[in-house]
């Protein structure tokens, strides 16, 4: 992605001050009254130029204003405020955008302006969302310059503004082969099932009702009365039921680097949204795990309000916001423990897998069996192929294909 680079300037312009150099030592060195007398009015106007560059760049107010999401690939618009609070006018102004790590600028262009006094413009800067993700547009700088131009003065704009870049849901070829495989493991007598841990930290908003009469005291949720000042009351499913449910559990990402990870992490959670919009197209209820916000959330898919609400919730999605001695291991154990604990068709969607966590999950007993749907780079395709694990990988191209010869029945 281009970045924007702003050279840094000096506080006055440099061939008017060298001119005004010159001009000091020719006037000290001769007496011609015309030079001295021409020294003298420049003098004379750089002061007054300095004065009113120093009351008017006080007056100067800017407010960036933008839209709270938008989807990938489309363009969005920073609104660009900037005001003259004062009486007298801004002569020159310049404000210069500069680019997203996950957006990129549409057109590469400079705001130049003129102010009267108390007048107020405003400017779009055009961006494309390239990557989902949370985007922070910004930070800029503003270039102010007296009226005859000898002063500069250039200020480092810290406000950011943070957009929201939606996952897009993509068509994902070859899924058949994967749902043919699901539809086996599922048939498996017990296999496949851990025994359902009951958790009330499982339960969140998406599964509550109002309380009627008749409904068990032991299934309200006190906390999420207490916050809205209402009974609502659990909903529970057959435990046979759940059997059946694909869950999805997205595994989170640490890093917070820019480059090639957030390229990465933008086709996890592309990956992730367009493998449960498509299951819930079939089935229409799909459940799904995200880490959030330091905690576990579990949603169960079932209208496409939902599925959108998933989305926007994922467009926001940052990193783990951990320390950084966190490891990759670590999260492949919080993403296990949900495994064990959840009942269903239990599906891994992770960027990330080493012989090391592999190990570790298979020395820890958990059924070798559980589907891990990969979504890292071509070159980690030969080691991952002799994983005892049924790998599949999702490719660049929105290809769902195994990573080494799975019997499908």
């Amino acid at each position: 992605m281009k970045k924007s680079k702003i050279k840094k300037i000096l506080p006055v312009n440099p061939f008017l001050f060298i001119s005004y150099c010159v001009l000091a030592f020719y006037a000290y060195a001769n007496t011609n009254r015309r030079i001295n007398n021409l020294f003298m009015l420049l003098t004379i106007l750089i002061v007054m130029d300095g004065i009113y560059f120093f009351i008017c760049i006080r007056q100067i107010e800017i407010k960036l204003t933008l839209d709270e999401m938008t989807q990938k690939s489309q363009l969005f618009g920073l609104n660009v405020q900037v005001r003259n609070k004062g009486i007298l006018p801004i002569t020159y102004m310049e404000v210069v955008p500069r680019e997203g790590h996950r957006a990129h600028l549409e057109e590469e262009k400079h705001i130049v302006m003129m102010l009267r006094g108390r007048q107020q413009i405003s400017q779009v800067i055009m961006y494309r969302a390239d990557l989902c993700g949370l985007e922070e547009i910004g930070p800029y700088n503003g270039i102010y310059k007296s009226p005859f131009s000898f002063f500069r003065k250039e200020v480092f704009l810290e406000e950011k503004m943070k957009i929201k870049i939606l996952p897009e849901i993509r068509q994902i070829e070859n899924v058949q082969f994967f749902t043919q495989f699901i539809g086996e493991y599922q048939t498996e007598d017990g296999q496949a099932y851990k025994d359902y841990l009951k958790s009330h930290e499982e339960e969140i908003g998406y599964d509550l009702k109002p309380y009627v009469e008749g409904d068990s005291q032991r299934l309200i949720h006190w906390k999420i009365a207490a916050y809205k000042g209402e009974l609502l009351v659990r909903q529970r499913e057959h435990e046979s039921e759940k059997r059946n449910d694909i869950f999805f559990i997205l595994a989170p990402f640490l890093s917070e680097e820019y480059g090639d990870e957030i390229v990465q992490q933008d086709k996890l959670l592309t990956t992730f949204v367009s493998i449960v919009s498509y299951y819930f197209e079939k089935i229409q209820k799909v459940r799904v795990a995200f880490f959030k916000d330091k905690s576990w959330h579990y949603v169960k898919i079932k209208n496409t309000g939902q599925l959108r609400a998933m989305q926007e919730s994922l467009g926001s999605y940052e990193s783990l916001l951990v320390e950084q001695v966190a490891n990759q291991r670590s999260i492949i154990r919080s993403v296990i423990e949900v495994a064990e604990k959840k009942e269903g068709i239990k599906i891994i969607v992770s960027g990330y897998w080493t012989q090391e966590i592999e190990n570790y999950i298979l020395n820890k007993g958990t059924d070798n069996n559980l589907p891990y749907l990969w979504t890292g780079d071509n070159e980690s395709k030969e080691k991952l192929s002799t994983s005892v694990f049924p790998i599949w990988h999702m490719t660049d191209q929105y290809q769902l294909v195994p990573l080494r010869d799975i019997e499908v029945k």
